[in-house]
């Protein structure tokens, strides 16, 4: 599952071109690896999306949620302040200068969409594996080594532990990286999180609407029994800040909902190199730069990574708002592609 937010204005080819070996192996996962599983695309632009991904089951965001991020990018920088004195306000906007890394999209806040139970009728082991379009799943592994490793039965042990429902790992900079997750759906989180949303108050200090500050918090996710040191290592803790990446978006959304107003996080318990995936790392895609990782392109060879596709159907090479399908465009740039491959691997589950 992911969620794509297209910028209608300006449907750049760098920005939405992840998706067809994206849902190539979002296929190969459903058909091999968890049989029965559904891929699912939440977002915005359908007809684009259904060109790279014919086979996934898109669905658009809820309008209730599109509203209240419509409004969120629309608050005035008053309301970016917990405090409500004009002194407090310029503290806050300096502080951001000093530390930017907070800024971050609102449409990043719609992939809180993902953790809406009204979406799913027959979810396997009522898990959902969310990942990023920059993320590829069978970059670094294969079938048999998931098979090997009992992926099956790892979702399994996530769906029956009652004490998570937020698997992820942080990264240097945020409590959480919401790029790869194992979540379980929640109407009362998600309402939850919604309300949240509607106060439109977000402050560096204490984060969305004085959830507090980090080491306070997260206190209960870091220490006790079932303790997460890991996210002691994440720069908005250590240097106790909201400003972290995307401390005002889906990252800084799902710390407070699922680490500071519940106690329910963990962090992958497997770390082998066979169950790994692939994140494309900030600007570090394929699609973005033609001159790198000519393994990326091979899924576009008739028996590409060694495997066939079974027949899947390539999308049409029409152009929608102007702009051509990805096929072509990674063709081209796999013709002229070195060897050198950026991002990095990341735990799975």
């Amino acid at each position: 599952m992911t969620t794509f937010a297209v910028e209608l204005q300006n449907p750049s080819t760098r920005s939405f071109c992840g998706l067809l070996r994206w849902c190539h192996t979002a296929d190969w996962l459903a058909k091999h690896v968890v049989p029965g599983a559904e891929v699912i695309v939440f977002t915005n632009h359908v007809d684009l999306v259904q060109r790279e991904c014919p086979r996934a089951r898109l669905l658009p965001f809820d309008g209730t949620l599109s509203h209240i991020v419509e409004r969120w990018q629309k608050r005035n920088r008053e309301h970016t302040a917990h405090a409500s004195t004009m002194d407090a306000f310029r503290r806050n906007v300096a502080a951001h200068k000093r530390e930017p890394h907070s800024r971050c999209p609102s449409s990043t806040l719609l992939k809180w969409e993902v953790i809406n139970p009204r979406h799913y009728a027959n979810l396997t082991h009522n898990v959902i594996l969310y990942l990023d379009s920059d993320v590829d799943a069978r970059f670094v592994t294969s079938l048999e080594a998931l098979r090997r490793y009992d992926f099956q039965g790892k979702l399994a042990e996530f769906a029956a532990d009652p004490h998570c429902r937020l698997r992820a790992t942080p990264d240097h900079m945020a409590p959480v990286n919401t790029g790869i997750m194992l979540l379980k759906p929640s109407m009362s989180m998600y309402r939850e999180g919604l309300a949240l949303l509607r106060t439109r108050v977000f402050d560096l200090e204490t984060g969305f609407n004085g959830t507090g500050r980090p080491m306070v918090a997260l206190n209960g996710t870091v220490t006790g029994k079932r303790a997460q040191p890991l996210v002691k290592k994440a720069r908005g803790y250590w240097k106790d800040t909201w400003d972290f990446v995307c401390g005002d978006g889906d990252q800084g959304l799902f710390t407070a909902m699922y680490m500071a107003r519940h106690q329910q996080f963990c962090v992958p318990k497997y770390w082998d190199k066979e169950l790994r995936v692939h994140h494309w790392w900030g600007d570090q895609k394929p699609w973005y730069h033609p001159i790198t990782c000519a393994p990326y392109f091979r899924f576009l060879e008739p028996h590409g990574d060694g495997h066939p596709w079974s027949g899947y159907h390539l999308p049409n090479l029409t152009r929608i708002n102007g702009v051509q399908s990805c096929h072509d465009y990674l063709e081209r740039m796999g013709r002229g592609a070195g060897r050198s491959c950026q991002g990095r691997t990341w735990p799975l589950i």
